[in-house]
């Protein structure tokens, strides 16, 4: 079955992204749930309405905890949707910052409803509207980036390490032998005394390739390895080249490189990381030899490295004379 992928995209422009599947064993990990509990006391705290003073818990709590989980609906709904549609094959893109928009809106649309009938507070104006929308969205914006960034990922680790590809079979799943009877035991004495013949070569199932895509983990943060062109020490951070910009991240430089496929690029010296696909020549200059990158970068491949990388650069080496004109 053909599946796409699902990208969040938060407001900063930094994504991460997640295959078919993933949304539902998110939302319900318990990490999350624990992150939900204390997003919504703090929501219900910052909220509090005490322009009505005097009004007992009772009649406070109901529209708080209503306008919280109306607005936490849309999220979980938008995602789910999302992943639905990349079960079917399409590559989607969310952006986080609507859904935090919707969020607000329906959260402060289901208080009202719920809060002025009670007594709890007078109808809103327009300007108290849009500058409670505004708080709230804000709110949003700093509780789903909190999570994006420091919890989503090291789950998403934890559920990509621990689940088996499509196609393994589990020791549950195996069938269990029947008990032996006295005619499976005859059966097996007549079938020892018969002559026996090579066993004939069964033909062993290809293994099932992984579908999801090899991700490479950067501080709290995740990055198609296919996507980055360049990975270079920066004293105890990295600046990483990929296919959507530059940024420097905490390292170190050994610990990203090593979780890059082998097949994707190669180390060219102690402190940088080249992709394959993005080497346009490789050139000589006296005793240095220089990977020249499509987007004009150039890096020096160490002397130390020279021999153990021919074969990798060699396949350039049509392209040299073209860069050096």
């Amino acid at each position: 079955m053909v599946t796409g992928r699902l990208r969040l995209r938060l407001f900063s422009h930094d994504e991460i992204a997640l295959m078919p599947g993933e949304v539902a064993q998110l939302l319900r990990h318990r990490s999350l749930m624990a992150f939900y509990l204390s997003g919504i006391i703090a929501l219900i705290w910052l909220n509090w309405d005490q322009r009505v003073p005097g009004l007992p818990l009772e009649l406070h709590a109901p529209p708080q905890i209503g306008a919280v989980l109306a607005g936490g609906l849309v999220p979980a709904l938008g995602l789910l949707w999302a992943d639905r549609r990349a079960r079917r094959g399409h590559d989607v893109v969310v952006s986080a910052s609507r859904l935090f928009l919707c969020a607000a809106i329906l959260g402060f649309a289901g208080y009202t409803l719920l809060a002025v009938p009670l007594g709890v507070t007078p109808m809103p104006s327009v300007q108290e509207t849009v500058l409670d929308i505004a708080f709230n969205y804000l709110l949003a914006e700093i509780i789903g980036g909190l999570a994006v960034h420091f919890i989503v990922p090291p789950l998403l680790t934890e559920l990509r390490r621990f689940s088996s590809p499509a196609g393994a079979s589990s020791p549950a799943a195996r069938p269990v032998p029947a008990p032996a009877t006295a005619g499976t035991l005859a059966a097996t004495a007549a079938a020892a005394a018969a002559p026996t013949f090579p066993p004939a070569p069964v033909a062993m199932p290809l293994p099932v390739p992984d579908p999801r895509p090899a991700q490479v983990r950067v501080a709290n943060r995740l990055f198609d390895a296919a996507e980055i062109i360049l990975v270079q020490a920066d004293k105890t951070h990295v600046a990483l080249t990929t296919t959507r910009g530059r940024q420097i991240l905490p390292g170190p430089f050994s610990a990203v490189v090593a979780q890059i496929p082998p097949g994707l690029g190669r180390q060219i010296s102690r402190a940088d990381w080249v992709a394959t696909s993005a080497v346009r020549a490789v050139r000589r200059e006296g005793r240095d030899m220089l990977v020249l990158c499509r987007d004009g970068q150039q890096v020096r491949i160490a002397a130390s490295r020279q021999a153990q990388l021919r074969d990798w650069f060699d396949r350039f080496a049509e392209d040299a004379p073209q860069a050096t004109r």
